[in-house]
């Protein structure tokens, strides 16, 4: 009798378990506005964001720790967005109208399903991945512990770590963003920045650019 409710017990936590997880990974479909409809006072986007030494830093964290066989996969997003599904991981971020941190001060607006979903940090986890083995590793180690609402109760920057595609899907490009002074409606960009939101228009002419209020001199650093 014991043992048969120590098994009763068990399977019960792993039922939980399942429950739980599904109920999290459940949180993240469909969760995301849309920015055909964008409302400055109420949105919510998962984004990734452009840094002009970020590409450059990349190359040279490979090169330092001898970690360059797969770099070539890594295409530069600003001259070809249109290729973003094969990145084997995006590191990205979400954001709202009172969240609004994230590693620079422009870029793109995604879509893509819960599977795709790597890890989801609450702060920036500063995840580097530069070789096949350490993508099979995130793969196989892939962890989301966190519902989107769970996410966002945190403050600062958070991390979402996402691959370009899986058998659920692709991840899609539904918006560009660049983020302005939120005291005077200014630009947040410099002259850098400035050719590569000019540039992403160029290459993506059907999708919405939306403008995200933001402290002035958020965003600065990372990938």
């Amino acid at each position: 009798m014991v043992n048969i409710a120590r098994q009763h017990e068990q399977s019960l936590g792993q039922l939980q378990r399942h429950e739980s997880q599904e109920g999290i990974e459940g949180s993240w479909e469909n969760c995301f506005t849309d920015p055909r409809n964008h409302n400055p006072s109420n949105f919510r986007y998962d984004v990734w964001a452009y840094n002009p030494g970020s590409g450059q830093d990349q190359r040279e964290h490979a090169i330092r720790s001898g970690k360059t066989e797969n770099m070539g996969k890594y295409v530069d997003l600003i001259a070809n967005p249109e290729q973003i599904s094969t990145r084997p991981t995006i590191s990205t971020s979400v954001i709202t109208q009172d969240h609004t941190d994230t590693f620079g001060h422009l870029g793109l607006v995604l879509k893509f399903p819960a599977e795709n979903i790597l890890s989801a940090n609450p702060e920036d986890a500063g995840t580097f991945v530069g070789s096949r083995a350490e993508i099979k590793e995130l793969r196989r180690g892939r962890s989301l512990d966190l519902s989107i609402d769970e996410l966002l109760e945190h403050t600062g920057m958070n991390e979402v770590v996402i691959t370009g595609e899986t058998e659920a899907g692709k991840v899609e490009i539904t918006g560009i963003f660049y983020k302005v002074d939120k005291r005077t409606g200014d630009a947040c960009l410099g002259p850098q920045e400035q050719r590569a939101l000019e540039q992403l228009r160029s290459k993506l002419p059907g999708v919405p650019v939306i403008r995200i209020e933001a402290e002035p001199f958020h965003g600065l650093g990372g990938m």
